[in-house]
C-alpha cells in the first residue's frame, strides 16, 4: 500500500505501483491460484542496483552521447534513483519476489531441496 515517494512516482516511474506480497497472494487466492514457490531476491537486487549504478557512472559520457534527452540533469537524476533504490533494497524496506503459481492442475515438487537443506533431511537432523 506505500508508495515508492513522490519523486520517484514523478520522476521514474510514473503512474507506478509494487504491490505488497500480501497482495499478490489475496489476488492469485481470488483468482483460484495456489502459490507453488515464492522467494525474495532482496540481497541480489541490492547487488544489480549497485552494479548498475557502476556501469552507469562509468558510461556517463557514451550514454549522453546517445540523446539530448540524457543531459546532465537527467544523469543526476537516474544515478540518484540507481543509489536510492540499491540503498533501499540493501539496508530498507524495499523486496522484490519471484512467485511460482499454477492453477486447476495438482503441481507436484519434484525440484530437489537447496543443498543445505537436503544434505540435513538425509541426515536425519
Amino acid at each position: 500500500s506505500e508508495r515508492n515517494g513522490p519523486w520517484i512516482d514523478k520522476y521514474i516511474f510514473p503512474g507506478g505501483y509494487a504491490p505488497q506480497l500480501s497482495e499478490i497472494c489475496r489476488d492469485l487466492r481470488a483468482a483460484k491460484l495456489t502459490v507453488a514457490h515464492c522467494e525474495n531476491f532482496k540481497p541480489h537486487y541490492a547487488e544489480t542496483f549497485r552494479r548498475w549504478g557502476k556501469n552507469f557512472t562509468a558510461n556517463r559520457e557514451a550514454i549522453a552521447a546517445l540523446s539530448s534527452n540524457y543531459d546532465e540533469r537527467f544523469q543526476r537524476m537516474w544515478y540518484l534513483y540507481l543509489q536510492s533504490f540499491e540503498a533501499s533494497f540493501r539496508d530498507g524496506s524495499m523486496h522484490i519476489y519471484q512467485v511460482l503459481f499454477y492453477g486447476d492442475k495438482q503441481w507436484r515438487l519434484n525440484v530437489p531441496l537447496p543443498g543445505f537443506l537436503s544434505e540435513s533431511v538425509g541426515a536425519g537432523r
